[in-house]
């Protein structure tokens, strides 16, 4: 093979292409997260090329390049694994999902060690890294800045946040500091020579301080700010000072950037900083405490999470022991809490030990060094703390892998053992790739689907027929399927077909706790005329979804059911809110009004509950009532 085309080198363009094409496709969808969003498919699909590289390197070279780290990080995964069998494991189907990533994870490190990378391979990477970052920077800021009402992405002009292709602005903030991080490495390793590499390094640095500001997270202005003193020591003692002092000026001017706008536009200033999220991840981490005392052994089951938390809450809500109510919890945003609730004390030990072990690995070398490696994947590691990074973005996911691997090996180095076997790693090394982007490419026609479903009423079900591979987006799949069926049963008075709505929602409403599924259960038993049940369902439904919160279930009931039902809601809440004022009550009644077309009522009682509420910020910021509020033209 020349050595233009040796894997290694092919290594290195298949990244290239991911960096500069592949990680920014758009396709319209409903929201979520792992391969419910279009470009992590496409993400996995080079993902899956770069893993079919690596093992046709252990065919071709007959041996295996492995360090202590590796084995200790695939044991661990083994031992993640392992509570699959638990008894307990009722829904652990759902999990495997997020186990598979995990898996994949390991051997993209796998990968990039048995690719002979030499220093200019890896520094090719890191400025396709930087390629990246740059084209996401400049897109966030595009979004905040120049885009119009109307336009073909689908973003939201009213928006303080900038989301990039990541439709999460904290994700965003995460991978912009990719950026940082990959040029700091590169000026370490005197790897900026030419005029060309440090405009792009500088301007990287620029728009990416710019974009992980205006992206409004506070876990990522955390992760900025940290990771500068555990970079600097090294890089003060490998750096080139110039190149430091440019590294440096371009971040502080990044951070900066977003008051030139304000200033430009008589003052009128954007907040990026949105809503109070720290009472919400503070009632999530303690009801997951309270959880886990309760099932400490063995945990609550993998793939049960998002039902026990629900209940959990209510009844912590009830008692007023909790302060801040969230809704639609998959996961508590910290990836500790979140395998100890559902898997009990082995993956909380055996993630515990993993990161025990690598960062006693990493503190081998001289401490500056050892800093310098621990923050390339600090905002990473802050961020599993805070939220779910890795389950939002495949790219994240594998840039924290590749920064693993390199780390891993340069604190470590390699050993090398004969690996006589050719054929099976050929085989594999077909398969994956061949499988997975089959996978990838058919699931994204089961989003295009489902979203063109979902935004045509929910009433095309040939569109549902016509899907290939539903298993991306299985569980919503399912839902649309089960609600198009519950719909026309309750039309034809088929009680059969009623009766077994109820039946498959049992499991459901276990496991999955939303208001769609209350919802419906509550329409099939009013369909088969069990008045008693429908109301003990929707009493259950205002436990876990009360009246004075951001969700309210009464209020979503009545504005489904019809404009009379909302009607009556409107008159039930001004009662309610003669008593005693209350911020979510006022919220929900102006969203009514707007729905029904009552602006001008609904202008007047956003006044009055700023009058009664003065110090309650959300009132003064209500999406429904911004077109009716905002200057004409204001973006």
């Amino acid at each position: 093979m020349s050595s233009k085309w040796t894997l290694e080198a092919c290594f290195s363009y298949v990244f290239a292409v991911l960096m500069f094409i592949g990680m920014h496709y758009f396709q319209h969808n409903q929201g979520g997260s792992g391969l419910e969003l279009p470009f992590n498919l496409v993400v996995w699909c080079f993902t899956s090329l770069l893993i079919g590289l690596g093992l046709l390197k252990v065919s071709h070279s007959q041996r295996l390049r492995y360090n202590r780290s590796l084995l200790v990080m695939l044991f661990s995964t083994i031992l993640l694994w392992l509570p699959l069998l638990y008894p307990n494991a009722e829904f652990g189907e759902f999990a495997i999902d997020r186990l598979l990533g995990l898996s994949a994870g390991i051997l993209i490190i796998f990968s990039i060690m048995q690719l002979e990378l030499s220093r200019q391979h890896w520094h090719h990477i890191l400025y396709f890294i930087l390629a990246g970052v740059l084209i996401e920077s400049i897109y966030a800021l595009v979004q905040l800045y120049l885009l119009t009402q109307g336009n073909w992405v689908g973003f939201n002009v009213n928006a303080t946040r900038a989301a990039g292709i990541f439709q999460q602005p904290n994700v965003l903030g995460t991978f912009v500091l990719f950026g940082l991080l990959a040029s700091a490495w590169l000026i370490s390793e005197k790897a900026v020579r030419s005029k060309l590499q440090q405009i792009i390094v500088f301007g990287c640095c620029f728009f990416a301080a710019w974009a992980a500001i205006v992206s409004g997270s506070r876990t990522v202005l955390i992760a900025l700010f940290a990771l500068l003193p555990l970079l600097f020591p090294y890089l003060k003692n490998s750096a080139e000072p110039h190149l430091l002092r440019g590294w440096l000026i371009c971040i502080a001017l990044g951070c900066l950037a977003p008051a030139l706008p304000e200033l430009l536009n008589d003052g009128v200033a954007r907040d990026a900083i949105g809503g109070e999220t720290t009472a919400y991840r503070v009632t999530m981490l303690k009801v997951s405490w309270e959880l886990f005392k309760q099932q400490p052994f063995m945990g609550w089951g993998y793939g049960a999470y998002d039902g026990i938390y629900h209940n959990a809450q209510a009844a912590f809500n009830a008692q007023g022991l909790i302060k801040g109510y969230h809704f639609n919890v998959a996961h508590p945003h910290n990836e500790i809490a979140y395998w100890a609730v559902e898997g009990g004390l082995l993956p909380l030990l055996t993630l515990l030990f993993l990161a025990g072990y690598f960062i006693y690995s990493i503190f081998k070398q001289t401490w500056t060094k050892a800093c310098f490696h621990l923050g390339l994947l600090f905002p990473c590691l802050l961020h599993t703390m805070t939220e779910l990074p890795f389950y939002h973005s495949a790219i994240v996911w594998l840039l924290f892998c590749f920064f693993v691997s390199k780390i891993a090996t340069e604190a470590e180095g390699l050993c090398t053992k004969p690996f006589p076997a050719k054929f099976a790693p050929k085989v594999f090394a077909g398969l994956i790739p061949l499988f997975t982007i089959l996978f990838m490419l058919t699931g994204l026609q089961t989003i295009h689907h489902i979203s063109t479903f979902e935004r045509t009423g929910s009433s095309d079900v040939s569109l549902l027929e016509g899907i290939i591979n539903p298993l991306p987006m299985l569980s919503r799949y399912e839902f649309d399927a089960m609600t198009f069926r519950l719909n026309a049963a309750s039309k034809l008075h088929l009680s059969d077909e009623l009766k077994n709505y109820l039946s498959w929602s049992d499991s459901l409403m276990r496991r999955k706790t939303r208001t769609e599924n209350y919802y419906n259960r509550i329409q099939a038993f009013k369909a088969l005329g069990l008045t008693k049940q429908a109301e003990q369902t929707y009493q259950q439904a205002l436990f876990i979804y009360p009246d004075t919160e951001r969700v309210s279930f009464r209020y979503i009931f009545a504005m489904r059911t019809g404009e009379k039902a909302l009607q009556a809601y409107l008159i039930w809440n001004k009662q309610q809110l003669k008593d005693k004022p209350d911020a979510a009550l006022y919220i929900h009644q102006i969203n009514g009004l707007v729905l029904l077309g009552r602006i001008d009522e609904a202008l007047r009682v956003q006044q009055q509950a700023s009058q009664r509420l003065p110090n309650e910020l959300k009132l003064r910021n209500i999406p429904s009532l911004k077109p009716y509020t905002e200057p004409m033209g204001s973006s």
